[in-house]
């Protein structure tokens, strides 16, 4: 990510030092405008306007800026000023937030040219990172990592439409109410670890350069992921979603992982792409499994274990290796007509409550289902096997259509 330049109030280091020890206004102010960077203007008015008041002021931030420029941390008094108070959008250094509290956290457009750290920082209403909604502007930009590791916020938490260059780590961090994250842009990995999120998690059209991380994380009501790309893996062992997880059209360079993962109401992947794995074992799903027009490019797709309390819809499904059902658990019908399976159709002890539907299948390999138990029809018209069928002990409670 490119560095960019802004117009500073001092010229350097040593002149906000200077100033420190004599700050009068009139060295300053009044400010031509003309010739400062638009994204500045409001914390110079603010600046200017407060200084009439608050005799103190200009000495204040001219010490805050020599302990930025210097990496020595800023207090919790100083971050409420300079951020909510005046509004200052650029930063030419890293800034580190951590431990602090806020009552509310203003940074809407900032850019820094650095690594932001807010480790266990805790946020009474609400956190405020991008824009008025409806509302096209500049985000907020982060050149290096951008660190929330065990913060709070009590609201909710936008970060709609920020770039970070490196990693965005939010490792055990809590959001009382929504966690926006709609287009924003990671260069590096999405860390989100063990996080609780009180309502809704939306990363619709998120982009993350590497991994994206959600191992035992927590999400209230629906997780939204439609049209998110991730460079490399997706991990969201043992993650929790109260109602709807959806993955429409999201696109996974290698593997997605969801081993384990908890979902109260529907889990939508209709269209993903997927360029390794798709693994989800022991996974399961209150109501539907929606993977209708799906793509496992390379590799397989492992249900082993996997509970699906409704339906489980893999129509027009497309996977280059393996798809595996065994022990897999689904409580109305299963769906896979014009499922395209590379290598083998492995279903050896599956349960189905309601019909199973695979007419227009098509498995290169082999087709298993031994031991496979149906509660109504087993439609299988038109399906065709590259190697041999197995349905030995296999159990339907209706009819068989072959």
């Amino acid at each position: 990510m490119e560095k960019q330049e802004s117009n500073n109030l001092f010229r350097g280091v040593s002149e906000a030092a200077k100033f420190a020890e004599n700050p009068i206004p009139e060295k300053l102010f009044p400010i031509n405008l003309s010739n400062v960077d638009e994204r500045d203007h409001e914390f110079l008015r603010r600046l200017e306007v407060l200084s009439a008041i608050e005799s103190d002021i200009l000495k204040r931030v001219a010490i805050i800026r020599t302990k930025l420029a210097n990496q020595i941390k800023i207090t919790n008094d100083e971050a409420e000023l300079i951020l909510n108070r005046l509004q200052a959008k650029y930063f030419n250094c890293d800034l580190d937030l951590s431990e602090f509290v806020f009552d509310k956290l203003k940074m809407k457009h900032v850019f820094i040219n650095g690594d932001l750290r807010m480790d266990n920082v805790r946020v009474i209403r609400d956190m405020i990172w991008d824009i008025e909604r409806d509302c096209e502007q500049e985000r907020m930009i982060v050149v290096g990592d951008n660190w929330q590791r065990g913060m709070i916020v009590v609201g909710d938490n936008w970060q709609s439409g920020m770039k970070v260059g490196g990693d965005n780590i939010q490792e055990g961090m809590q959001v009382g109410g929504d966690n926006n994250q709609v287009l924003i842009e990671v260069g590096g990995n999405s860390v989100q670890d063990g996080m609780k999120v009180g309502r809704h998690s939306r990363q619709v059209e998120m982009k993350v350069g590497k991994s994206n991380f959600q191992k035992g994380m927590k999400v209230g009501r629906h997780s939204h992921q439609e049209g998110m790309k991730v460079g490399e893996n997706s991990h969201q062992e043992g993650m929790k979603v109260g109602r709807n997880s959806k993955q429409n059209k999201m696109k996974v360079g290698r593997h997605s992982n969801q081993e384990g993962m908890k979902v109260g109401g529907n889990s939508v992947q209709d269209g993903m792409q997927v360029g390794g794995d798709s693994i989800q074992n022991g996974m399961k799903v209150g109501r539907n499994s929606i993977q209708s027009g799906m793509k496992v490019e390379e590799g397989n797709s492992i249900q082993k274990d996997m509970e699906v309390e409704g339906y489980s819809y893999q129509d027009g499904m497309q996977v280059k290796g393996d798809s595996i059902q065994k022990r897999m658990k689904v409580g109305g019908f299963c769906w896979q007509r014009g499922m395209k399976v590379g290598g083998d159709s492995n279903q050896e002890g599956m349960q189905v409550g309601g019909n199973s539907i695979q007419d227009g299948m098509e498995a290169g390999g082999d087709s298993i289902q031994r031991d496979m138990k149906v509660g109504g029809d087993s439609d299988q018209e038109g399906m065709k096997v590259g190697g041999y069928s197995s349905q030995i002990g296999m159990k339907v409670g209706g009819e068989w259509y072959k």
